[in-house]
């Protein structure tokens, strides 16, 4: 017979190539085709012939290996023997989908993943066209990125994930769930406001966010001193008059990496009050007999004052005149005494005046001289 007048078509599936061809009776030659001889090409080389012995039959289906470049030639039989092979078909290839899985690693970012995938995953033949992923099994796939990295993550939730390759054929089987990861990021910077009452100042910050980690401590600069760790979300300390100071402070959460674990700062400043102008008093503590009058009565008085300097020495004197007009005498009956931490204090005088005399006290302190009022009997 004539050898058939088209190459044979083929079509694929996984692990499996159908060859189809064409024959006709004026083919025949002379005598009825009795049976067809189809040969297999692997890679170039011949790897298997097939009798079909139906006349009827145009079709033959052999069994391959997936991925490897196949072609098929027919021949047909009569009582005169065999035709000569026909055309060799187009290269035919069979596949399937992938084969295998791989292991899968997250890592814990920033409202971000990057997986890092282990182990081969078999193309079965078709090239793997892409890679898919799916959130805690979830089921639903999307592709997953060339650089491996899943964005959109909420910083403080569980998350596991699986991968799977995908061919022309269908995606292969699903990997085991990655291990668990919780992404982070830094913690919220703490809102810092101050409140001044007097000479105290304080400062009250406001919560962090730990971002996906829980805040560990909170720290706090004075004037730009160290940083010193509370639990606390404020700080308070007493100062001088018309002091201004300024407290940073930043919270720190308990993340593994130091990059994200330290929030941003905020500051806030203050100013105590103004000094308040000093007072110097003159207070009545008795009465006594009068050294320049014996036998008359004369009223015995003391010195205080506040809101000098604090911790201080002051001398106190005891100024004398008659009546309501006229010069002061001299200082006189000097003694000291010393201010405590809120700059007040009590002398230990003893003056006294009798009637038409009048008694002051001159207060002597860091080079200023401050006098009380003037006191009688």
């Amino acid at each position: 017979p004539a050898a058939p007048d088209a190459s044979p078509s083929v079509g694929a599936r996984d692990g499996f190539l159908d060859v189809r061809w064409t024959w006709s009776s004026s083919q025949q030659n002379g005598d009825a085709v009795r049976r067809f001889r189809v040969t297999s090409y692997r890679n170039g080389t011949q790897d298997t012939q097939v009798l079909v012995n139906d006349p009827a039959s145009r079709s033959q289906t052999f069994r391959t290996v997936n991925g490897e470049q196949y072609r098929f030639t027919v021949e047909a039989e009569n009582k005169a023997g065999w035709s000569k092979p026909s055309a060799q078909s187009a290269v035919a290839i069979s596949a399937g989908k992938p084969l295998g899985s791989y292991t899968v690693t997250a890592s814990e970012g920033d409202t971000q993943t990057t997986l890092t995938l282990g182990g081969s995953v078999d193309a079965n033949g078709a090239a793997i066209s892409r890679l898919e992923y799916d959130v805690n099994s979830s089921g639903t796939w999307r592709t997953l990125p060339d650089d491996r990295r899943i964005t959109g993550l909420t910083n403080g939730k569980d998350y596991r994930f699986r991968v799977r390759a995908v061919n022309s054929e269908g995606n292969g089987p699903a990997s085991s769930p990655s291990n668990q990861i919780r992404p982070y990021g830094s913690p919220s910077t703490p809102r810092v406001s101050a409140s001044v009452d007097s000479r105290t100042i304080r400062w009250t910050w406001t919560a962090s966010d730990g971002n996906g980690r829980a805040i560990d401590r909170y720290q706090y600069s004075l004037d730009g001193g160290g940083w010193v760790n509370t639990s606390s979300r404020s700080f308070s300390r007493t100062f001088g008059y018309s002091e201004s100071h300024t407290l940073r402070v930043r919270a720190v959460s308990t993340a593994s990496d130091a990059n994200r674990r330290i929030s941003g700062i905020d500051a806030a400043s203050a100013r105590t009050v103004a000094a308040p102008n000093p007072v110097v008093e003159a207070f009545r503590t008795g009465e006594t007999e009068c050294d320049t009058a014996p036998g008359s009565i004369c009223t015995r008085y003391n010195v205080r004052g506040r809101n000098l300097p604090a911790n201080t020495t002051v001398t106190a004197y005891c100024q004398f005149r008659t009546g309501t007009s006229g010069a002061w005498g001299p200082s006189q009956f000097p003694h000291d005494a010393r201010t405590d931490g809120s700059g007040s204090f009590t002398g230990n005088s003893s003056c006294h005046v009798g009637v038409n005399t009048y008694l002051r006290f001159q207060v002597r302190v860091n080079g200023n001289t401050y006098y009380t009022a003037a006191v009688t009997k």
